[in-house]
C-alpha cells in the first residue's frame, strides 16, 4: 500500500505537454479510452492516445508489476486499465501462468481462453461469444468481472497458492 501511495503521490508530466497528471487520472483516463474503443474498435487516434498514456500507467504501476516477461510485460496497460492498481501483478501473474500472454491460448479439454483462460460460458454469461474471449480487451473485461463476482479463486493458479 506504502507503494501506492507514494506512485500516487508523484505528478508525471500528461500527454501533449499539458498539466501534470496523476496516478490515479492516468489510469482512469486510459481505462475509459480502452472502455470506449472496445466494442468499436481502436481508430489510428485512440491507439496514439493510449500509446501516450502507456508510459504514465508503467510508471505508476512499475514496482507493482515488477520484472515480467516480454510476452506478458505488453499487457500490463491494458491489465491496468480494468483491475485496480494493487491487483495489476496478481492479473499479470495469472496471464503469465494460464496463457504465457497468448491472447489465442485455448485449453483443449476445458475450452477455457484468452490471456486469463476465461471459461467459455462467462462470455455468454457477460453477453459475448466465447470466440470474443480471444480478444484481449473482451477477455480482461470479463475477469475483471469475474474477479468482482467470485475473488481470484476463479483461477486455480490462485487456488493453489499461486499469485498471491
Amino acid at each position: 500500500m506504502l507503494l501506492i501511495a507514494v506512485a500516487l503521490a508523484v505528478s508525471i508530466t500528461s500527454p501533449a505537454g499539458a498539466d501534470p497528471l496523476g496516478c490515479d487520472e492516468a489510469w482512469e483516463q486510459l481505462a475509459t479510452i480502452v472502455r470506449q474503443e472496445n466494442r468499436r474498435g481502436l481508430t489510428t487516434e485512440r491507439i496514439e492516445q493510449i500509446n501516450e498514456y502507456i508510459p504514465i500507467v508503467r510508471a505508476c504501476a512499475g514496482e507493482l508489476v515488477g520484472e515480467w516477461d516480454s510476452g506478458v510485460d505488453r499487457w500490463g496497460p491494458l491489465v491496468a486499465s480494468y483491475f485496480n492498481p494493487e491487483d495489476v501483478a496478481r492479473a499479470l501473474c495469472l496471464i503469465e501462468l494460464e496463457s504465457a500472454g497468448d491472447p489465442g491460448a485455448r485449453n483443449p479439454s476445458s475450452g477455457a481462453s484468452g490471456l486469463m483462460q476465461v471459461m467459455p460460458f462467462w462470455a455468454g454469461h457477460f453477453g459475448y461469444s466465447p470466440l470474443d474471449l480471444f480478444d484481449p480487451w473482451t477477455n480482461l473485461e470479463v475477469a475483471a468481472r469475474i474477479r468482482d463476482q467470485q475473488g481470484w479463486g476463479a483461477w486455480s493458479p490462485y487456488v493453489r497458492g499461486l499469485c498471491r
